[in-house]
């Protein structure tokens, strides 16, 4: 009885992979990509995984990340090409004439995917992660903040921080070989701190500083977990990589608050003028919705900040 039953249950799941399977291999002939085959379960996490095996000592955000700039490359005289993620599709638009059309289908075609929620506990829901309903009027409120000629002002800060990274390849060139994203997203950092933050943190000399550590480490599990399927439950990943990422989340978080705490003190203070330095930007913006007009609460600072360094 119970072997009939196990049997049972186990031509019931093939059917239905079998099922899943030919849906998946008649939708692929609708939009541009590559097959993944029949009988392969999870897609295109295979190759990831495959690559993620080979042992280099690199993270995951590296082979996802070389995975997907190969299949960019693959598809970009298209609009558009799908991967998937078991069953389910997730289309890259490559065109903006694709984008275009699909921010004119309204909200229902807006809304982000469910891997976002992964996100959310260390960079709450600002405009990266928020859903239609926030995010556009949030939008609509933070976009003088990134006006050409405000940006333009902060040409100084992008040719130090450019010169800083030329300076330090320069020194590179004497090795055998250079992980050269490391470098670059701690100078793409120290960038975000300068000018939309006013503050330094001085990333790329200072990268073993606990807080930079963290940053990585977030960002590493975040990507870790949309591809290691295993870790989708909360219940399986709080027991188990949850514990590490609280642990740098709470770091990130203080951080991020202290620097928040010392702009509202200058701005208080009757130094607005040089919360963030002589510029007016991000941080300014958001400290006058807090202070003058009360549309943002500290939390929606926090959120806001928070999001846009993790992105």
């Amino acid at each position: 009885m119970a072997l009939s039953l196990f049997v049972a249950v186990l031509l019931g799941i093939v059917l239905v992979l079998i099922r899943y399977s030919l849906w998946r291999k008649k939708y692929c002939q609708s939009l541009p990509g590559i097959e993944p085959g029949l009988f392969n379960i999870p897609g295109d996490l295979t190759k990831i995984f495959m690559r993620a095996a080979s042992n280099d000592g690199l993270p995951m955000l590296h082979h996802f990340g070389q995975f997907l700039k190969e299949r960019n490359d693959l598809f970009q005289q298209q609009q558009l090409f799908y991967l998937w993620e078991f069953y389910k599709p997730h289309i890259f638009l490559v065109k903006a004439e694709a984008v275009k059309q699909l921010l004119s289908k309204g909200n229902g075609a807006n809304e982000k995917s469910w891997h976002y929620e992964f996100m959310k506990p260390f960079a709450g829901t600002g405009l990266v992660t928020s859903s239609v309903d926030k995010w556009k009027p949030r939008r609509k409120l933070l976009t003088p903040c990134f006006h050409a000629d405000i940006l333009r002002g902060f040409l100084t800060v992008f040719n130090e921080r450019s010169q800083e990274l030329v300076e330090h390849l320069w020194k590179e060139t004497k090795e055998e070989f250079t992980y050269i994203s490391t470098p670059v997203t701690l100078t793409t950092l120290d960038i975000i701190y300068g000018t939309m933050l006013g503050t330094s943190v001085e990333a790329l000399k200072n990268n073993n500083a606990q807080f930079i550590i963290s940053m990585k480490k977030l960002t590493d599990i975040f990507m870790g977990r949309i591809i290691k399927f295993w870790e989708w439950p909360n219940f399986i990943y709080d027991l188990t990589t949850g514990k590490e990422q609280k642990s740098h989340q709470k770091i990130f978080h203080d951080f991020t608050k202290s620097v928040i705490q010392e702009k509202k003190m200058q701005y208080s203070s009757g130094n607005k003028e040089n919360a963030t330095g002589k510029r007016k930007a991000f941080m300014d913006l958001l400290l006058e919705h807090y202070f003058e007009t009360q549309e943002l609460s500290e939390e929606d600072i926090c959120e806001e900040v928070n999001t846009f360094i993790s992105a």
